[in-house]
């Protein structure tokens, strides 16, 4: 019993430390946004094709608060339903523009990096 209850702890621990970690990686991925916007729109024009500079802006933002609710215990379960939001509002916005794409008939370009 003493061993399970060890082993649980320690497995407790790993994912509490990996869940920092992608916390620490997703606000800082946010705070590159207006950084170093450049790549963000290129990836983010053929999702977000109108105001694509503004959606890199609302994403960076949503990335960084996201991540540092993730990093504090006392606000990771806001941090995971933030994720959640986040990433339907991600799926149904490629989910979109691809379909856009379809029905013309069009490819879907790979990004550019260059401006």
């Amino acid at each position: 019993m003493l061993n399970r209850v060890r082993s649980t702890v320690a497995r407790l621990d790993l994912i509490d430390r990996g869940v920092r970690a992608f916390g620490v990686a997703s606000a800082t991925s946010g705070l590159a946004h207006f950084i170093a916007p450049s790549p963000f729109t290129a990836i983010s024009k053929p999702i977000f094709p109108e105001d694509t500079a503004k959606w890199v802006k609302v994403n960076g933002a949503s990335e960084a608060v996201v991540g540092l609710a993730l990093i504090n215990q006392r606000t990771r379960a806001l941090g995971v339903v933030g994720l959640l939001v986040y990433g339907m509002h991600l799926g149904d916005r490629t989910g979109t523009a691809i379909l856009r794409y379809a029905r013309r008939g069009e490819e879907i370009s790979e990004p550019t990096f260059t401006d």
